[in-house]
């Protein structure tokens, strides 16, 4: 990509008022207020302030809100570290040799998740800058770490509430749909390899599963995204947990039957066919005063594992069916 379609890019993205550009102004803006910040109360390494507002600010405000518990919490536990090895380490050669542990457990805290992260970086930060001659005794550093922690979180959060907000409680509409839509697709290429004579490859199988699980985890992501954020619909994130919940249900018992088609009888594969056309029509709305199809209660023709695994399949499809029946997708 070159430096101009970069550039023409960026101006799009001001010009609209783009979601990148609006991040952007948020981060400038938090900078901005935490510098302010700092020097009208005169913090000690008041650019600590600073940096944790940019790190935590982020494109959604429950993805803030999310990163700045995690960055309050490691640096509470950091500070912590850094006054035990202040009182374990006696002499300043001792100090200077623990920060290299200290460096490599936080390289290797990032890779686990960023309360780790920043759990080593906090000592390691105020390690260095006791023996950089900083004044301050290593439990102060520490506290003033913490303090400055709190006010760049304070920035950030605020920031991202106030200023060109987004909220993920928006995605909900657009994600539901993709794996509502996503879902069916599998659910009726499962439902039509088993009972007609037309068999789909393997990997076709696997792409449609493969993006049914991945619409489904974004929808499953957003949800608890929502959950983070103030003034939620609780109705709708309800309707949305619920969504998952039935559409997983859906993905796993169809999958059954990319293994166990095998196990069907000649009544079983009947049976299912009845079952697909059923839900074919439901969710085409074309016959929706049409009951599902009612299970024969005969030990003798119900048993065997062909039996039970249409028994749960026809179970998740006609629950689903209903649910989705009775869902609007766009107003999720």
């Amino acid at each position: 990509m070159t430096f101009a379609v970069l550039l023409r890019e960026a101006i799009d993205q001001v010009r609209t008022q783009g979601r990148w550009a609006r991040y952007a102004g948020r981060i400038s803006i938090a900078g901005a207020i935490a510098v302010g910040l700092a020097r009208a109360l005169h913090l000690q390494q008041g650019y600590w302030t600073v940096i944790t507002a940019l790190w935590v600010v982020q494109p959604s405000f429950s993805q803030t809100l999310k990163v700045s518990s995690l960055r309050l919490g490691g640096t509470a536990l950091g500070a912590f570290v850094a006054s035990l090895l202040d009182w374990l380490l006696p002499t300043r050669l001792l100090v200077g040799v623990s920060i290299l542990p200290l460096a490599t457990a936080t390289l290797a805290g990032r890779a686990v998740n960023y309360l780790s992260y920043v759990l080593f970086l906090t000592p390691q930060f105020v390690l260095v800058a006791q023996l950089a001659n900083s004044g301050l005794p290593p439990w102060a550093l520490a506290l003033s770490r913490l303090e400055n922690s709190v006010a760049g979180a304070v920035v950030g959060l605020v920031v991202s509430f106030l200023i060109w907000p987004e909220w993920e409680r928006h995605r909900l509409a657009g994600c539901g749909e993709r794996a509502v839509l996503a879902t069916r697709s599998y659910v009726a290429a499962g439902l039509d390899d088993v009972t007609s004579a037309v068999r789909h490859p393997a990997s076709h199988w696997m792409r449609l599963r493969r993006e049914a699980c991945v619409a489904i985890d974004e929808l499953e992501a957003v949800v608890a995204a929502v959950r983070l954020e103030p003034f939620h619909r609780t109705h709708h994130l309800a309707v949305s947990m619920v969504t998952v919940m039935r559409l997983r249900g859906l993905v796993g018992a169809v999958s059954l039957l990319e293994v166990g088609e095998t196990a069907l009888s000649e009544d079983e594969r009947r049976r299912l066919i009845e079952l697909a056309q059923w839900t074919r029509e439901d969710w085409a709305g074309t016959d929706r005063r049409r009951p599902p199809p009612v299970w024969k209660a005969d030990p003798d023709a119900n048993s065997g594992p062909g039996a039970y695994l249409v028994r749960h399949v026809e179970d998740e499809l006609v629950a689903g069916a209903l649910m989705l029946r009775s869902l609007a997708t766009p107003s999720i």
